[in-house]
């Protein structure tokens, strides 16, 4: 899938978020890259369609938002979550 767009976080320099035409927002934790590879740190699958802008909160490091060929805005909030954290599906 294509990359439509990336903002820096201004805050957090080492986190990038990225939008693309299958409407997902990915969050890159630059401190994990190793050997020129990463996987993303989050994965917010929120847009039935391409994602045409994301931008990171001015001031909380932890928001963003993102908007879509659907249409939408839609926002996230990163959250840390315990090492022994199971979801329950």
């Amino acid at each position: 899938m294509d990359v439509n767009v990336i903002s820096w976080n201004r805050i957090d320099s080492h986190l990038l978020v990225s939008g693309g035409d299958e409407g997902g927002l990915k969050v890159w934790d630059l401190r994990s890259v190793k050997d020129g590879e990463s996987l993303p740190a989050a994965f917010f699958g929120y847009h039935r369609k391409p994602v045409t802008s994301v931008e990171w909160h001015p001031t909380l490091s932890s928001m963003l938002a993102a908007s879509s060929e659907d249409h939408s805005v839609r926002y996230a909030i990163l959250v840390q979550l315990p090492r022994n954290f199971v979801r329950n599906a």
